[in-house]
């Protein structure tokens, strides 16, 4: 949680620089969703990265569990973790960019 907030908040107080210290409210937020934006396009994929390569375990326990086939065990648990990550990414980054817009913005 603390570090997501920081890199936020990074990338605000670098607009705020490139605009010479004048950032408003609205200019923060939206800095704040793009950051959101470009972190749900990427999250999922590390998490694709995790199931295939370095826990291909987890994907052989859904299937066991729900009685599936392989690959349809892979495919379901991968798009929906996409899904939820890239979903979760914009929700939650939505929440940060508004808080921390509010300590970014020039007073």
């Amino acid at each position: 949680m603390i570090a997501p907030a920081f890199i936020w908040y990074m990338g605000m107080d670098a607009l705020k620089k490139m605009k010479k210290g004048k950032l408003t409210y609205k200019q923060a937020f939206m800095e704040g969703v793009k950051i959101s934006l470009v972190f749900g396009v990427v999250s999922p994929f590390v998490f694709v990265a995790y199931y295939l390569l370095i826990n291909p375990a987890i994907v052989d326990s859904v299937r066991e569990t729900y009685m599936m086939s392989a690959s349809t065990a892979q495919s379901m648990v991968i798009a929906v973790d996409m899904a939820v990550q890239f979903i979760s990414a914009m929700v939650f980054g939505t929440i940060y960019s508004a808080i921390i817009a509010f300590f970014a913005k020039s007073k």
